[in-house]
């Protein structure tokens, strides 16, 4: 990971320093050789063959686009027979205006946006591919829990749950992916929740990163979060507000940072809102706490929202997408939605 820039956090504040280690090197020549077969398939990615079926915000007043801040330009159900598809959890834009996303199932899905007149309408040039360890090996059992995905122009991260932990991969033209370059262990890895790791995750510029977890220290607690800086990381946390949990962040251009948070209840099922945290108020010991721009509730399209992400708008303000992840359910859908967030 790059290192931060002298002002980009404070060093007054006690750090602890993670140990960066390299994922295992095969030790036989026969497995070097195999590893480097398997990355070098892996670089052409595998098309993925996805239909789509538009949906409306809210299915009882179509016409409706006004949703807090945020006005929808549309949205699709996605579909695919491969077996690994779905499970989306985090999602990021490419260099080349690409949708990345990771799955629960250690994948790599991508997919380029299709917009006429300001509205999502379809999705091309899909792929899916491994994701792979630092042997150049696709993912097995725990370590495939893949929750949200940074990508810049030198390198991508991946934030894992269950084996909690933050891989670096190199960003080749025109393809995300490739074999895990390092790792970087979490801080106070062994005290989160098996299935409350780091989902919500960006960059924060000048080499810096954001991770907060899923789920909160103790019942009722703020949940615990680190910016990552180099080798060092800077504790902080995040506040909760009702039942709401943090599972995604999108970085805006002026630096101030999209919160998706995930709701669920028996009697109500899903729920999500859309945070902004100020760029100002994300510093080292912070308590971050969001204003809230948008609620997504019925009678509105809901499901399990986890992944986010943003980019300039030509109009001006952002695109804003957000994904579900459908727990390989079938009950549960792969709904993509986008809104502009005025500036």
């Amino acid at each position: 990971m790059p290192a931060a820039g002298a002002d980009a956090v404070s060093t007054s504040r006690r750090a602890p320093t993670l140990t960066r280690s390299s994922p295992s090197r095969p030790l036989a020549a026969l497995a070097v050789a195999v590893a480097l077969a398997v990355a070098t398939t892996a670089a052409a990615a595998e098309p993925l063959a996805l239909t789509t079926r538009r949906v409306p915000l809210n299915p009882e007043v179509p016409e409706a686009v006004q949703v807090g801040a945020l006005v929808y330009r549309g949205g699709l159900v996605l579909r695919s027979t491969h077996p690994r598809f779905g499970g989306l959890s985090g999602l990021t834009v490419a260099a080349d205006g690409r949708l990345i996303a990771v799955s629960d199932r250690g994948v790599w899905i991508g997919f380029r946006p299709v917009v006429a007149s300001g509205r999502l309408v379809g999705v091309a040039e899909a792929t899916i591919d491994p994701i792979l360890d630092g042997n150049g090996l696709a993912l097995a059992g725990r370590a495939t829990d893949a929750e949200a995905v940074i990508a810049l122009r030198h390198a991508t991260f991946v934030a894992f749950e269950q084996d909690h932990r933050l891989w670096r991969y190199p960003a080749a033209p025109g393809h995300v992916g490739g074999i895990a370059k390092a790792t970087m262990p979490i801080p106070e890895r062994r005290a989160l929740a098996a299935n409350g790791g780091f989902e919500a995750t960006t960059a924060l510029g000048g080499g810096r990163i954001l991770m907060v977890a899923e789920e909160p220290a103790a019942d009722g607690g703020d949940h615990p979060g680190w910016i990552v800086a180099g080798d060092r990381a800077f504790a902080l946390s995040y506040a909760p507000t009702g039942l709401f949990k943090p599972t995604e962040f999108a970085r805006l251009k002026n630096g101030d940072v999209l919160a998706l948070e995930r709701r669920f209840t028996a009697l109500g099922g899903f729920a999500a809102r859309v945070q902004r945290i100020a760029r100002a108020a994300i510093k080292p010991g912070a308590r971050l706490v969001g204003r809230e721009l948008a609620r997504i509730e019925p009678p509105l399209i809901v499901d399990n929202y986890e992944a986010m992400a943003a980019q300039p708008a030509p109009e001006g303000g952002h695109h804003i997408f957000i994904a579900s992840d459908d727990n390989f359910r079938s009950l549960q859908h792969t709904v993509l939605l986008l809104f502009h967030l005025p500036d």
